[in-house]
Parts: structure tokens; C-alpha cells; sequence
């Protein structure tokens, strides 16, 4: 998928091999007892721990919630807020799957969903998804 929005291989600017690339939760892995916690509290409006787990397991490991970015710049972002993570990280990396996660300006299931369908937009033309 990176490779495609770069406009291909010849194009892109970030390696796996070469950059030590790993894998970024948007939304991350720990949102408890973070700005995360209170983010979702205040926008999906939840009234137990219970709740935002389910929605945080839902939505975690979507392909929509999911980047690729450089290992060191990943232990950066963390669990910081969406604009903080955009402005301290994802602001400034080459990669284009990450640059343009700059199309949002706040993260959610509503935002992932988007960003799923976005990419799916471009799967298609990469891989053949019929029989």
C-alpha cells in the first residue's frame, strides 16, 4: 500500500530492511490511564471501563488503525494523543502511508472506517481480490 501511493517501487522513500519499520496502532495498544482514555470518553460518550474496551478491541487491529512507520518514531508515538502523534511523528516522516493520515484531525472508529475504505480503494488496484 505504501509502495502504491508513493507511485511505486523506483518512488518510495522508506525500506522495511532499510529503515527498521514496524507496526503503529493509531489508536494504540494501551489507552487506559492515558489521553486516549479521556479522548474517547468525551467523544463516543462512555460510561464504564467496559465499554471503551469493547470499542478499543474493535477497533485496534482494523487495517484502518494500522501504519507502518520506523521503529524508533513508533516508540516515540506511543500512546500521545492523535495530534500530537501527527504533529511530533507522522508529520514528518517519508512515508506516504503515514503523511497522509494529515486527511484526519482526529481518530476514532468513525475516522478508521474511513481510512479502511481509503485503503481499500487502493488494494484493489494492487491485488486481485476476486476468484
Amino acid at each position: 500500500l505504501n509502495m502504491a501511493l508513493h507511485g511505486g517501487r523506483k518512488e518510495m522513500t522508506l525500506s522495511a530492511v532499510k529503515d527498521d519499520v514496524s507496526i503503529e496502532h493509531i489508536m494504540p495498544k494501551v489507552i487506559f490511564n492515558s489521553e486516549w482514555e479521556v479522548y474517547l470518553k468525551n467523544r463516543k460518550g462512555f460510561q464504564n471501563k467496559t465499554e471503551l474496551a469493547d470499542y478499543h478491541k474493535n477497533n485496534l487491529w482494523k487495517i484502518g488503525n494500522l501504519t507502518i512507520l520506523n521503529r524508533s518514531k513508533n516508540f516515540k508515538a506511543h500512546n500521545i494523543s492523535f495530534m500530537d502523534k501527527f504533529n511530533q511523528v507522522y508529520k514528518t516522516d517519508d512515508a506516504k502511508i503515514v503523511n497522509h493520515l494529515s486527511n484526519w484531525h482526529e481518530w476514532n472508529d468513525e475516522t478508521i472506517a474511513q481510512r479502511q475504505k481509503n485503503l481499500a480503494g487502493i488494494a484493489v488496484n494492487i491485488w486481485k481480490l476476486d476468484d
